[in-house]
């Protein structure tokens, strides 16, 4: 199986999940609500317009 032949697949999963996810959260296991939430969590600021700024090491 070529490369870009399998992340198109994986891709159409995590669509499909996360659509199925957004709907009813309940429908899916744990791990993939676990990770939709982590998801959701991190694109806040972007859903909010703002801009996440970087600490200075």
């Amino acid at each position: 199986m070529h490369p870009s032949f399998a992340n198109r697949l994986n891709l159409d999963l995590l669509e499909q999940n996360y659509e199925r996810w957004q709907k009813d959260p309940d429908s899916l296991d744990s791990g993939w609500s676990a990770f939709f939430e982590g998801f959701e969590l991190g694109n806040l600021d972007r859903k909010n317009g703002a801009a996440v700024e970087a600490v200075p090491a």
